[in-house]
């Protein structure tokens, strides 16, 4: 009985021996040349080194699992990750306490290959915004602001269209000399221009780029629209020239996006 216990114990031992050498034997033999470590990967390359594959990854290339020079959210999205989702941003509260804001519209998209923060054109409302400068005894104008909200400061412009509806037979014309886009004490933008409206109905329309010093990527403002102005007013024999400005401000409040 000893004896057969012996041999059963040895019989398992050679069978342990014998199964370590046939997996010793298939590692041995994974792959006789470098064709054998065929990837599907493009930044991988595999090798045929003691019969045993090895992969390695190309430097300089988009899909080796790092972000490098020349690289981009936008050129390589796999090293680099994605460029999308809305921008989140630090504010502080009244209480002194900082808060992460995920934006309402600015959010990342690839513009000319680089990640960059827009404001989606199906998100803009064009507002038209009508103002009256009633000069008494002199003359009547219709300003029309047109604007996008929300405002994106990189790309969109303010519209300043300005029509003669009245004028006094004792004013000889009324020049425009300036047009201002204000945000209380803050100067957003401003065109020096001399256009004279003589007549009934004459109007231009002038284009203006606004910048904002705010902190936040986006923030609500109220504008006003100011203009400067002049006229000559014939008084019994003499002319007299007058000269003053007026500002507006706009009926609806503007949520400007300034990354």
């Amino acid at each position: 009985m000893k004896t057969r216990n012996i041999i059963i114990s040895i019989i398992l031992i050679l069978i342990f021996l014998f199964s370590i050498l046939l997996t010793s034997c298939d590692e041995e033999s994974e792959c006789q040349m470098n064709s054998d470590c065929y990837t599907t990967k493009t930044c991988r390359i595999g090798k045929c080194v003691n019969e045993m594959c090895q992969f390695d990854y190309k430097d300089d290339c988009c899909g080796n699992n790092k972000c490098e020079t020349g690289e981009n959210k936008c050129t390589c999205s796999d090293d680099c990750g994605a460029c999308e989702g809305k921008i989140t941003y630090n504010s502080t509260t009244s209480t002194g306490r900082v808060k992460i804001v995920e934006a309402n519209y600015a959010r990342n998209a690839c513009v000319s290959d680089k990640c960059s923060v827009v404001v989606d054109a199906a998100d803009k409302t064009s507002l038209k915004l009508s103002n009256e400068m009633d000069i008494r005894s002199a003359f009547k104008i219709e300003i029309l602001t047109t604007v996008n909200n929300p405002f994106d400061i990189r790309s969109d412009k303010a519209n300043v269209r300005i029509t003669l509806k009245d004028i006094d037979t004792d004013v000889g014309g009324v020049n425009i000399n300036n047009i201002q886009i204000l945000s209380g004490a803050e100067q957003m933008g401003e065109k020096i221009i001399a256009k004279k409206l003589n007549s009934f109905g004459d109007v231009f329309t002038e284009e203006l780029s606004l910048t904002s010093a705010q902190s936040l990527i986006e923030t609500t403002k109220k504008i006003t629209i100011k203009i400067g102005y002049d006229y000559v007013l014939q008084q019994r024999d003499q002319q007299v020239v007058m000269r003053d400005d007026s500002d507006f401000s706009l009926s609806e409040k503007i949520v400007f996006v300034n990354p």
